[in-house]
């Protein structure tokens, strides 16, 4: 089944990631579920699953990540994800 861009699962995952509040630190457990999720969500475009790739390897501490972090590298890829399904839209604001 297509998805129209902007209700792309993986929009709508990186869109709900980014709405949540964040702490001064996030399990890195947690962080690599949800990388791990979007990373499926698409598979299908081997730039965005670099991009993926790339922050699974750079996930900061040891059992925990700076909140500052996730908030950051979420951002980041979601304007990968826009950019990539969705050319010249903006992100929906947070």
């Amino acid at each position: 089944m297509e998805h129209s861009a902007p209700h792309h699962p993986a929009i709508l995952l990186l869109d709900d990631l980014v709405a949540e509040q964040v702490g001064p630190v996030v399990s890195k457990s947690m962080v690599f579920d949800r990388l791990l999720d979007l990373r499926n969500l698409v598979d299908d475009e081997p730039l965005l699953v670099a991009a993926v790739d790339r922050t699974l390897r750079e996930v900061p501490g040891a059992t925990m990540a700076p909140g500052a972090w996730w908030q950051r590298e979420l951002h980041v890829l979601r304007a990968a994800v826009g950019d990539a399904l969705c050319p010249g839209q903006e992100p929906v604001a947070t």
